[in-house]
């Protein structure tokens, strides 16, 4: 703690390890390293359960235990490097005795879900969380956005705010991406560039800068009153992605404005969402825009799968387009 961890610059690398080395020193104080086993790490992994919320007292997730292990192995790696011991690490093989836990399915919000979240959300937050939705942003890129972020004709992501942290980088460097503002997203940056009273554009209802916790509960009383299933904001980007996907938007296209690495996440996650929106495409189409699906500087109906139909005022996706078009 006094050597390794001021070097930290993340302050949620700083927090997890807090929480970690809390959880381990009750259960390895007093044990020497040649006392730790394998199965001495399992015992310890046994005990961990949640302290706090409506899951209190219930063993914590398979992943959740993996995490608090990070910590744990950079500790035995250091001091065995340090003193130059021999001695086998009791992480070899513990994920193969941790039990598997179901992951939860994050599915993305239907239209009609959504319209009565945003009745039930405090008028205040509305705009901010219809501007998630609309270009896939998660609440710490949202809370660094100021004025100069609008640029022309895009917003430029290119820090975050975590935990009351300004952080001059994003989760990876793929995350700093140019989002081209559409009708709708401008009608909310102009909504939020009204109101600033700072330079910063997304705020509490107080005027301070957005923060997670706070939002979160936010959203939780509006998810509430809504009557829907549960869901974070994070739901948000996943239905931004979801929602994409159902209109016919160029899956190595979301890949840049989801700000991803690869077309995996795309593929193998994102994918799986479409099924059962097709029936939501239409209002889904007219609530992102048609220049979200056709940029300004791109406007070969080809490359996007119009139909006839746009002569009509209608666009179909491409998916709804026949085979034989």
């Amino acid at each position: 703690m006094k050597t390794i961890f001021p070097t930290f610059g993340s302050p949620t690398k700083h927090r997890d390890y807090q929480e970690a080395i809390r959880r381990m020193l009750p259960h390895f104080r007093n044990l020497t390293f040649h006392q730790i086993t394998g199965q001495e790490l399992y015992k310890f992994t046994e005990t961990l359960k949640w302290k706090t919320g409506p899951n209190k007292g219930k063993p914590l997730s398979r992943a959740r235990k993996v995490n608090i292990l990070i910590p744990f192995r950079a500790i035995w790696n250091d001091a065995c490097d340090h003193y130059r011991w021999v001695i086998k690490n009791p992480c070899d093989g513990i994920h193969k005795k941790l039990p598997k836990t179901e992951k939860k399915e994050r599915l993305a919000l239907r239209f009609r879900d959504w319209q009565l979240f945003l009745e039930s959300l405090e008028e205040h937050y509305r705009p901010i969380a219809e501007l998630m939705i609309l270009t896939g942003m998660i609440v710490s890129e949202m809370a660094a956005l100021t004025k100069d972020s609008i640029q022309g004709d895009y917003l430029k992501l290119t820090s975050s705010y975590v935990l009351k942290n300004e952080k001059s980088s994003l989760k990876t460097a793929f995350r700093k991406r140019d989002i081209y503002i559409t009708d709708a997203i401008r009608k909310r940056l102009d909504i939020l560039v009204a109101r600033a009273a700072t330079p910063y554009l997304v705020t509490s209802a107080r005027g301070s800068r957005l923060h997670s916790t706070d939002f979160a509960k936010v959203w939780k009383k509006a998810v509430d009153k809504a009557g829907i299933a549960p869901m974070t904001s994070y739901t948000a980007r996943h239905t931004f992605a979801a929602w994409a996907l159902t209109i016919g938007v160029n899956p190595l296209r979301l890949v840049k404005l989801m700000g991803h690495a690869s077309k995996q996440m795309v593929y193998e996650v994102y994918g799986n969402y479409v099924e059962g929106l097709e029936e939501d495409a239409v209002a889904i189409l007219d609530y992102f825009g048609r220049d979200f699906i056709e940029p300004r500087k791109k406007k070969n109906p080809a490359l996007y799968g119009y139909s006839t139909g746009h002569s009509q005022g209608i666009v179909k996706p491409n998916y709804l387009i026949p085979l034989s078009y």
